[in-house]
């Protein structure tokens, strides 16, 4: 689980789109669940891959406007992409 030292809740995908690309990610009560847990992978670059266990998608930064690549990017998860630096995390 990757859970917040700020509010104590954990990471999530959001379950009205769990198992569609963007599906957002969010905090929630902790609650020991499936849908909270993430495996943690380092790749050759050295950094980090977040995949939620229960729908298998990646935490990622979108790309996509509005917010792409400045304060307020959307968090969520995708489909694993080959070299998608916006899938490393350090």
């Amino acid at each position: 689980m990757l859970r917040s030292g700020w509010n104590d809740r954990c990471l999530e995908p959001d379950q009205n789109g769990l198992f569609t690309d963007g599906d957002k990610a969010q905090l929630w009560d902790c609650g020991g669940i499936a849908l909270e847990a993430f495996s943690i992978t380092k790749n050759p670059e050295g950094f980090y891959r977040f995949q939620n266990a229960y729908s298998g998608r990646y935490l990622e930064a979108s790309k996509t406007a509005p917010g792409g690549g400045v304060n307020g990017t959307k968090a969520q998860l995708w489909d694993f992409v080959a070299g998608a630096t916006n899938q490393w995390w350090h």
